[in-house]
């Protein structure tokens, strides 16, 4: 059942909702179906051999037992690592072991699964004594893997990054406050660039420092993660991508260190975070929903919108359609219908299912944080700020909707410089055939796309080729319009709507 895929892996309903449509689009190419009965439950149909050939491509058969992302003999992994620092007389603190045990058992799940660290570099290690540590650690856990030496010397030294850097931190004061001193500073300075504040996101901060303790150490080594979901994050998070991107400039002036594309990804997954608790903790909210439903008809629709939205919506007043004309819309945030009942009033109201779903929740959160309707994504687009021709070179094509996008909005020539000064650090490859170029933080007055699509694809970076480009600028000094970027990531995504765009040239 729903409710016992939640409670298993610990996750809430829109995620459930939001993984149940990624299934179904996964069993499609396999002619599967995702069914649901009050007696079964969830289960895949179809064929035997349609079923086989999908475990095949995804591998299923290795993750089937994977009942948590620790695995349930933590408390045996934590007792062998306590005997191994004792055994070597290595002082640790309890959080330090904490985390080192959350470490080796995800070490476990991974190697189980085939999956190991691809490329490291461990000579100036080997001769430490957290070396030897990190040794006796994986030899013991991973011997009944039949693992490799290479990639058990991989593992080792690994984790003996991990525990030099969490311990370093642990016992260094001096790196404690070296560490939080750059934290704020990074803050302060992602403030002036993007105009928002991380500083009371106190988890944040601390997972950044989590992860940038070892981050140093795999980087000095040679070794960075992998996240094969990198893309997607992009996609998915691109203004907490571009604040990511900017950390990593901060970062290599501070330290003189590189943080690969894979390594960002984790770092934008952190801000996405901060990102979403700030956006829970602004002002309290009042909320109108005008329905037909009866009054104890309302009741889960009111508890689903007060569970996503815990700490900001304080009221929500449900009116009936034939009373609307007594409501003053002025006194509410946000108003919302569950059904189009008047056409005068179809521009001021978003609609919402009665049983609301991952979709909804987005039009909810850009009606209480953002922007109100479709109407105002599509004035950012003027029909003088599109091009469809020929062009042989990414240079071209930026010229081209720069010089658009500067004769309508009256901008100066330094916009140029922004634009081409943020594709230098990093690809804006989003997937798909798309590029979407734009400056690092907010530059402009006013929020804007200009639009280029090309007959022939041209080449973006040393690995991609497009042929449909949005240059995008976020207007200075109003946080809701970054929400603009989750429209767009969702247009990208969903790969339909580029496609019928192009199509329609």
């Amino acid at each position: 059942s729903k409710e016992e895929i939640m409670r298993k892996f610990y996750i809430s309903e829109s995620t459930f909702y939001n993984d149940y449509n990624n299934i179904k689009k996964m069993l499609k190419p396999f002619n599967l179906n995702l069914k649901h009965t009050k007696l079964t439950g969830y289960t895949i149909t179809g064929s035997e051999i349609d079923k086989r050939s999908l475990i095949a491509k995804y591998e299923l058969f290795i993750k089937h037992d994977r009942k948590n992302i620790f695995d349930i003999d933590i408390v045996d992994i934590y007792k062998f690592i306590a005997d191994t620092f004792i055994k070597h007389k290595y002082k640790v603190t309890e959080q330090t072991m904490q985390n080192i045990s959350a470490h080796v058992s995800l070490m476990k799940t991974r190697v189980r699964q085939g999956d190991y660290i691809d490329s490291i570099d461990g000579d100036v290690l080997s001769s430490k004594i957290e070396y030897q540590i990190a040794k006796e650690i994986c030899e013991h856990f991973l011997d009944k893997y039949n693992i490799s030496e290479n990639h058990l010397e991989k593992e080792i030294i690994f984790l003996t990054q991990n525990i030099l850097g969490k311990i370093q931190y642990s016992v260094d004061e001096k790196k404690q406050q070296e560490i939080n001193d750059f934290i704020t500073d990074c803050f302060q300075k992602i403030k002036t660039q993007f105009n928002i504040n991380f500083e009371s996101v106190e988890k944040l901060r601390l997972f950044l420092v989590l992860h940038i303790v070892p981050l140093t150490y795999r980087i000095r080594s040679g070794t960075q993660l992998q996240n094969l979901s990198a893309m997607e994050i992009r996609q998915q998070f691109p203004l907490a991508n571009d604040i990511a991107l900017y950390f990593s400039i901060l970062f290599k002036e501070k330290y003189g260190l590189n943080i690969n594309e894979d390594e960002l990804s984790y770092i934008a997954l952190y801000f996405n975070y901060g990102i979403e608790e700030m956006n829970l903790a602004k002002s309290s909210k009042r909320i109108l929903i005008i329905t037909d439903l009866r009054t104890s008809e309302t009741v889960l629709l009111k508890h689903k919108l007060l569970n996503w939205f815990p700490n900001q919506i304080i009221d929500i007043t449900f009116v009936n359609p034939n009373e609307i004309d007594s409501v003053e819309f002025e006194d509410y945030d946000a108003i919302f219908a569950t059904d189009l009942f008047s056409e005068d009033y179809k521009d001021a109201v978003t609609l919402i299912d009665i049983f609301p779903k991952d979709s909804d929740f987005k039009k909810i959160n850009l009606a209480l944080n953002g922007f109100t309707n479709v109407d105002e994504i599509i004035e950012k687009f003027d029909e003088s700020c599109f091009y469809y021709g020929t062009v042989n070179s990414k240079e071209k094509i930026l010229k081209i909707l720069c010089d658009k996008s500067i004769k309508k909005y009256e901008l100066n020539d330094d916009f140029y410089n922004h634009i081409y000064s943020r594709e230098k650090i990093s690809s804006t490859y989003f997937g798909d055939g798309v590029a979407i170029p734009h400056p690092l933080s907010p530059i402009t007055n006013q929020t804007f796309i200009s639009v280029g699509i090309l007959k022939k694809p041209i080449k973006w970076d040393s690995e991609h080729n497009v042929n449909f480009i949005m240059l995008i600028s976020i207007e200075k000094n109003n946080p809701k319009a970054f929400q603009l970027w989750y429209f767009i990531s969702d247009i990208i995504r969903s790969g339909n709507a580029i496609e019928s765009l192009s199509s329609k040239t």
